[in-house]
């Protein structure tokens, strides 16, 4: 009868054993169940980069989700009320590596529900599309001066325009734009560029400044942008999104 008990408690525990490293092993190869990995997100909290407080523009508000360890960045952005008839917002995933949009969604117009109703209605598929691209959410994002320094060198910011008197109007439309990025230990980089080809109502731009990856040397730089209103004033106020790399691509500068 001992022996028999014996047997039995060696047999547990070689079978507790086995399953333990089972389990182990499961998660080495990344067999763990996909509900243990997945992110949870909640609605983001608007980052003002305008600058703006009085009504004397519509905006395009920003709400930053996050990144990936991979140059992806997350967003969403809440349109200004053109009269396009309900409230709509949309969420993008940017790779700010190539500044390639690799995933786009955008709500219906509704009158009756706004932010965290849409995305409570929609959190499974977000969920799962940010969770896809390795999005880690931040609370806090910050927006940086176009000049700054990052692991002992500067950096600089540049944006360059190029305007045209418009036709129609009379006053001067931006149809041309660069951004650089300029550090004295580095050299100089042009990390975007745009050209208008068909109809510009660009009337100015800035940069904003910048946010910091937590995970890599790169930073996303904001471009705000004000353009022509639909019926003219008040204008309307968007963001654009480049991001650039702190450490590779630099061109030294040439007198």
């Amino acid at each position: 009868m001992k022996k028999k008990i014996i047997y039995l408690l060696i047999f547990i525990f070689v079978f507790s054993s086995l399953g333990c490293n089972n389990n182990e092993t499961d998660k080495v190869n990344g067999n763990i169940d996909e509900e243990e990995i997945l992110q949870e997100y909640f609605f983001p909290k608007e980052l003002n980069y305008t600058g703006l407080y009085a009504g004397d523009y519509l905006v395009d508000k920003f709400y930053p989700i996050g990144w990936s360890k991979e140059g992806h960045f997350a967003f969403i952005t809440e349109y200004a009320d053109e009269g396009i008839g309900g409230y709509m917002f949309k969420i993008d995933v940017i790779n700010l590596i190539n500044d390639q949009v690799e995933w786009s969604w955008e709500s219906e117009p509704d009158d009756d529900n706004y932010r965290e109703e849409i995305w409570k209605d929609n959190y499974k598929t977000i969920k799962t599309e940010l969770n896809k691209y390795g999005i880690i959410q931040k609370r806090n994002m910050e927006i940086g001066n176009v000049f700054f320094n990052y692991k002992g060198k500067e950096f600089n910011i540049k944006l360059k325009t190029e305007t045209e008197v418009d036709r129609d109007y009379g006053f001067d439309v931006i149809v041309g734009t660069k951004i650089y990025l300029n550090s004295p230990q580095l050299g100089n980089k042009k990390v975007y560029e745009y050209k208008e080809t068909d109809y510009s109502m660009i009337l100015s731009q800035l940069i904003a400044g910048y946010i910091m990856s937590p995970y890599e040397d790169r930073i996303l730089i904001i471009l705000k942008n004000e353009r022509w209103g639909w019926e003219g004033v008040p204008s309307v106020v968007y963001f654009e999104l480049t991001g650039a790399n702190l450490t590779t691509g630099f061109q030294p500068e040439t007198n």
